[in-house]
């Protein structure tokens, strides 16, 4: 008897620490993506600007230059199915679905706004900053049927 309380006071131990290794090598995985994806966000294009003024809390003041979007309308019944749609179709267009069937490099921010006077559903525009080298001449053209357009978006604060 005593041995064999012995042998299952031992099973127990070791899947015990077999869980602590499980859950110990799970938490740094999280944790390592978790600095993989800051550090791919904080890498991405983003519009040139100029910090007018600091406000408190790490707040800035900003003067962005003229950018290039692609962007989309989406009606919708929820802000979620409408970024959701919104996101997919001009993902589609920045990763190739255009004419000559470039792919683009992704930027941030993606940028999204909707009519809070629209009622449901309501309209809701999403789009994604274009890479500095385009223009709106050089940039890819959207496929015909698709609901994206290649806009500028002035100087402001």
């Amino acid at each position: 008897r005593g041995l064999g309380g012995s042998r299952g006071g031992m099973a127990s131990s070791i899947l015990g620490r077999i869980l602590a290794i499980v859950l110990a090598v799970a938490a740094a995985g999280r944790l390592g993506l978790g600095v993989i994806a800051y550090r791919t966000a904080n890498a991405l294009e983003r519009p040139s600007y100029s910090v007018v003024r600091q406000l408190g809390g790490g707040v800035e003041l900003r003067r962005y230059s003229p950018y290039l979007i692609a962007e989309t309308s989406v009606r919708a019944d929820s802000m979620r199915e409408a970024s959701g749609k919104g996101f997919r179709e001009v993902a589609g267009y920045v990763f190739g679905k255009n004419r000559p069937a470039t792919k683009m490099a992704m930027t941030a921010p993606v940028r999204m706004s909707s009519d809070p006077r629209g009622g449901v559903p309501s309209t809701t525009r999403v789009s994604f900053v274009l890479e500095k080298s385009y223009s709106r001449r050089t940039a890819p053209a959207p496929l015909r049927g698709q609901d994206v357009r290649v806009r500028s978006v002035a100087p402001h604060l």
